[in-house]
């Protein structure tokens, strides 16, 4: 299940270069997922399988799974968002990924996701900590987190990572 944090809006006078509508948004999620810590890793990092609002995503630097890798992401038109960077900050396979998230031009979208796996056996807690800034997206984090769709997939994140990662590992054999 996802919670929204906290929120944090500044306005700045039209007069100053500084953005005007800055939104910060936290949430943090958990689920357990009944596949092997391996498997599951290795979902994670193939997220433009599972993701819903990834409409491509291209290697630029590195490699997927490595520190240092960086991956150029563009969102479904729907979600109005600029291409984003995301970089493998830490990478302790099986463990722990933290990605960096910019915008690829500008400064709309900043911030970071840590995803941590413990190992249960046969089964993977998996869970997200989402630190993001957004300037000049949204007007509240209503918009953000509010309506019933947004809430949906922020709720669904999880559920669509498990749900791909378990019918993945049944198909397996």
């Amino acid at each position: 299940m996802s919670q929204v944090l906290e929120e944090e809006k500044s306005s700045k006078p039209a007069a100053t270069p500084q953005p005007s509508n800055v939104l910060t948004c936290a949430t943090r999620g958990s689920v357990t997922i009944n596949c092997p810590v391996e498997f599951v890793w290795q979902v994670f990092i193939d997220f433009p399988k599972w993701s819903v609002t990834v409409k491509k995503a291209e290697l630029v630097k590195g490699e997927w799974d490595k520190e240092g890798g960086v991956v150029l992401v563009t969102k479904q038109d729907d979600v109005g968002l600029q291409p984003m960077l995301i970089e493998n900050l830490r990478v302790k396979p099986h463990t722990q990924l933290v990605y960096k998230v910019d915008s690829k031009d500008g400064d709309q979208v900043r911030g970071f996701l840590d995803v941590t796996f413990q190992d249960l056996g046969d089964r993977t807690q998996v869970t997200y900590s989402n630190y993001v800034t957004y300037t000049n997206v949204f007007e509240s984090l209503s918009q953000c987190h509010g309506d019933a769709a947004d809430r949906e997939m922020e709720e669904n994140f999880l559920t669509l990572y498990k749900d791909y990662a378990e019918k993945t590992y049944a198909e397996r054999g």
